[in-house]
Order: C-alpha cells, then sequence, then structure tokens
C-alpha cells in the first residue's frame, strides 16, 4: 500500500507541477497575445505601442517555453515533468499504480481512437501498459516531422525556444521552421485530451467535461479579460454590449 501512495504522489508532483501548470501557462500566454493582437491597430492608435510591442515579444517567449516544456523529453541529467516523462513514470510504476473511474478512462481513451474492447477484463498493470503503449504511439515528436503535422509544428516551437529564446543565436531567423497559432493549439489540445485521461485515472481529478470542455481554460482566459477592461477604461476599446 505505502509503495501505490508513493507512486501516486510522485505521478500527482509531475502532474500538477508539470503538464497542468504548463499547459496553464500556455493558454495564459497565448489569450493575451490573441487579446493583444486582435486589438493592435487600436492599441498602436492610441499610442500604446510601445508598451504591449516589448509585451508581445515577452508573452511570446514564455508561449513558446510553456509549450515546449509540455513534449520534452527525459533526461538523467535533469528529471522533467513532460507529457514524454509522465508516460515513462506510468511505466515504470504500472504494477503499483490502480485505475480508478474506468469506465470514465474508457470512454476518454475512445474518444482519442484507442481500441478499448478489451480493457474492461484485464489487470490495472495491464490498462496502463496499454495507455502508455497508446500515447507513445501518437505523441508528437521532433523525430517525426516528415510525415506527422503535429511533429512538424512541435518542431518549429522547440526550435524556436532553442534558437531564439533559450540562446539567441547568429541565425537568419526567417530561416527557422514555421507554425501557425491553429497548429499549436492542436499541441495544447492533445496536452488537453492526455491529462484528462491520467487525472480521472491516477489522481481521481477530472479536468474536462464529457464533451471536452477543459475546465482549467476559462481561469487561463481571466488574465485577457482583465487585460480588455484594462484597455476599454483607457479608452482604447469601445465598451459594446
Amino acid at each position: 500500500m505505502e509503495l501505490r501512495m508513493n507512486a501516486k504522489e510522485t505521478l500527482k508532483s509531475y502532474f500538477m507541477e508539470g503538464i497542468v501548470a504548463d499547459l496553464f501557462g500556455a493558454e495564459q500566454t497565448y489569450a493575451l497575445l490573441k487579446q493583444i493582437g486582435e486589438n493592435a491597430n487600436a492599441i498602436n492608435q492610441a499610442n500604446f505601442g510601445a508598451l504591449f510591442g516589448p509585451l508581445q515579444s515577452v508573452l511570446s517567449n514564455a508561449f513558446f517555453l510553456s509549450v515546449a516544456k509540455l513534449f520534452e523529453k527525459p533526461s538523467k541529467k535533469y528529471p522533467t515533468r513532460s507529457i514524454p516523462s509522465v508516460l515513462q513514470l506510468l511505466e515504470s510504476s504500472s504494477n503499483e499504480l490502480l485505475v480508478g473511474q474506468r469506465i470514465i478512462v474508457m470512454r476518454r481513451l475512445a474518444a482519442a481512437g484507442m481500441n478499448i474492447e478489451s480493457l474492461a477484463e484485464i489487470s490495472d498493470s495491464a490498462i496502463t501498459s496499454r495507455i502508455v503503449q497508446f500515447y507513445n504511439r501518437s505523441l508528437p515528436s521532433t523525430e517525426l516531422v516528415a510525415w506527422c503535422e503535429m511533429s512538424r509544428s512541435l518542431h518549429a516551437v522547440v526550435t524556436r525556444r532553442d534558437k531564439v529564446v533559450a540562446h539567441n543565436e547568429m541565425i537568419d531567423r526567417s530561416a527557422l521552421p514555421h507554425t501557425s497559432w491553429a497548429d499549436i493549439e492542436q499541441l495544447m489540445s492533445y496536452a488537453k485530451g492526455f491529462i484528462d485521461v491520467v487525472g480521472i485515472g491516477y489522481i481521481s481529478k477530472a479536468f474536462a467535461s464529457d464533451d471536452g470542455h477543459y475546465f482549467l481554460t476559462s481561469d487561463a482566459q481571466v488574465a485577457s479579460h482583465v487585460l480588455s477592461k484594462l484597455l476599454i477604461k483607457a479608452g482604447v476599446l469601445e465598451n459594446l454590449p
């Protein structure tokens, strides 16, 4: 029993202080960037561009860092709390972890595209192994850019993080791989689905409704709503009904 609690608590730490926190940061900065971008003309016309230009740069760097950290590979040099690290922990602790809320977990896995026909009759450790195998096969990776759209998007994010954000390399930045905001949203959506499955199954916490609504998204968007109110109060935007 002690081993199981230790594995569960370790998983919860990886989870809540790692990928849940990083996804929240990514959604929060994304919402702020979107708010600024959609109102860029009004902001510039009000002569606030000198403030919001640098703010956009800071938020953009934080956004790319948060998204990249979600998919960081496990390292022996420095432990990470990413999706691949959580999968590694699930695999190594499969004999110590119980799978709760099986029916809901299987419903979520089916929605993600996993064949769940035999899951109801196998052990918790076997279910965990199957979950790990499923996500390892679908996990975006910078090594799969040739054929996986999400992997190409991740490659662009990680390249920007490494060569622009973490290090100011002497390179032609226009030659770096590009991706769209919509493609990066797909990476965040993947993380949301993974968090919901593991959260329900292993730490007894639901992160999304049956229709896929991720509960923490509204909290992450609060800062952007406050920014909108600030722009209205400053006379930059109209207070529309």
